[in-house]
């Protein structure tokens, strides 16, 4: 009943709440919360509003949500498949794409609650710049990012250990976030993939899920304090790969492992 209240809940009404102001702390314990809160990255302190939003999006996969039969997937990952074609694309109209160009922080006003930016700052071939937004200007801010702050491993050594202090997007949602619950709690979600040489557990993860690669969802180790997840992607998944690839979520990161005392953001691993 809790679930299904949080479903038709006015957003208007909703405000800031997060996710546990809705539901009781038995929730958290459901298969349906770990398998929806790995696949989707969600903590119980996130938006309730974002969380509702993706009950909407996603109810067709209600009753499937161990498989999501009902996503349609890449061949390719998404930079692959998606980023790049659509990148050509944009620029074939005219459009000017600025690289190397990170933003630093916003000017804004506020005019009857709304927040409206009026100047980006940023840091071009290593000078500080501002520019001015207008009005009837459009500002998409995109405050995060999957791959922020990654890093490249190889077959002979692991990647480098970043953090928030090397990610630019992480430090302007901070900046924005602080003092305005609207923006939300900037929060870590880690993710890795790993290029196996030896397809043995790729094969073994294929066989114990039943799932064709590309095909399933993801397969979680609830007991794990990283809240660990693995999913086997169709392969290739990056264009001239060496090998198979797997990728694994770690919705706990922040957590210390269960089977070495570290954090997932502080671990690493090639095969």
């Amino acid at each position: 009943m809790e679930l299904l209240k949080l479903t038709n809940a006015d957003e208007e009404k909703m405000n800031a709440s997060c996710i546990t102001d809705w539901l009781s702390p038995d929730f958290f314990e459901t298969e349906f919360w770990y398998m929806w809160a790995t696949t989707f990255a969600f903590q119980p302190w996130h938006s309730a509003v974002e969380f509702k939003r993706y009950l909407h999006r996603f109810m067709l996969e209600f009753s499937r949500i161990e498989t999501l039969a009902g996503v349609k997937r890449t061949i390719f990952n998404q930079y692959d498949s998606l980023v790049l074609p659509l990148q050509t694309w944009l620029k074939a109209q005219g459009v000017r794409l600025v690289t190397g160009c990170p933003v630093t922080d916003l000017d804004y006003k506020t005019e009857d609650g709304t927040f409206i930016v009026t100047g980006i700052h940023c840091r071009r071939q290593g000078k500080n710049e501002v520019i001015v937004v207008h009005d009837g200007d459009l500002v998409f801010m995109q405050n995060g990012s999957m791959t922020d702050a990654s890093s490249l491993g190889s077959m002979t050594s692991a990647p480098r250990k970043l953090t928030k202090i090397e990610s630019g997007g992480w430090t302007l949602w901070e900046k924005l976030a602080k003092g305005r619950p609207e923006f939300g709690n900037p929060a870590a979600w880690e993710s890795f993939t790993i290029m196996l040489k030896n397809p043995a557990f790729f094969d073994k993860m294929h066989q114990f899920s039943g799932n064709e690669p590309g095909t399933g969802g993801l397969v979680t180790f609830k007991d794990s304090n990283w809240l660990m997840s693995i999913v086997l992607a169709h392969q290739p998944h990056f264009m001239n790969q060496p090998g198979v690839c797997r990728y694994s979520g770690a919705t706990h990161s922040f957590q210390t492992g269960s089977a070495i005392s570290f954090q997932s953001r502080w671990s690493s691993a090639t095969a």
